[in-house]
C-alpha cells in the first residue's frame, strides 16, 4: 500500500476531533490498563475511570466529547446498568457496551429500555473488542434508535 494510502486510512492520521472517544470504566486496574491499551491500538481515544462514581462525574461535564460508554457490569457502589442510566440522563445519544464475566446476567436482562447498548463477554480478544465497538459505534452513527445484540460469546 502506498505510504498516502496508509495516512488515509490510519485513525492515528486523524485530527483528534475524528476520533471516537470512548469512557472507560472498569474497577480492576490490571483489566482496565489492557482494555485501554487494546482501545489505543485500534485508534480509540480512551477516558478511564476506576468507578461508576467519577464515571458519572465526567459524563457530566460536557468538555469532553464521548461517543461510547464502555463499562463492566458488576461493580461496587453501582451496576453498569445503573450507571448506564445516570449517564444516559445527561448523554442520551451515547451507547453502551457492557462488559461481562458471567455469560448470562440477570442485571442485562432487566437494563433499561432505551439506553442504546450492547454487549461482549469477558474474556475477549482485542479483535473481538475492537470488532464489537465498531459495530456499536456505526450502528448509532446511523441514526439507531435502539442497538441491541444478541449477546454471544466473543469471537
Amino acid at each position: 500500500m502506498n505510504p498516502e494510502m496508509r495516512k488515509k486510512i490510519d485513525p492515528a492520521s486523524w485530527p483528534p476531533a475524528a476520533l471516537p472517544t470512548i469512557l472507560l470504566v472498569e474497577d480492576e486496574l490490571a483489566v482496565r490498563e489492557v482494555t485501554r491499551e487494546a482501545l489505543e491500538m485500534g485508534g480509540y481515544r480512551v477516558i478511564e475511570a476506576g468507578s461508576p462514581e467519577e464515571a458519572c462525574r465526567i459524563a457530566q461535564d460536557r468538555s469532553a466529547p464521548i461517543d461510547l460508554l464502555l463499562t463492566d457490569v458488576v461493580m461496587p457502589g453501582m451496576n453498569g446498568p445503573e450507571l448506564a442510566r445516570q449517564v444516559s440522563k445527561s448523554r442520551p445519544e451515547v451507547l453502551t457496551l457492557f462488559m461481562s464475566g458471567y455469560a448470562d446476567s440477570e442485571i442485562l436482562r432487566t437494563s433499561e429500555p432505551g439506553v442504546l447498548q450492547n454487549h461482549i463477554q469477558k474474556p475477549f480478544t482485542i479483535d473481538g473488542l475492537l470488532a464489537r465497538v465498531a459495530e456499536g459505534l456505526a450502528a448509532r452513527w446511523r441514526g439507531a434508535e435502539e442497538n441491541r445484540v444478541p449477546q454471544l460469546s466473543s469471537p
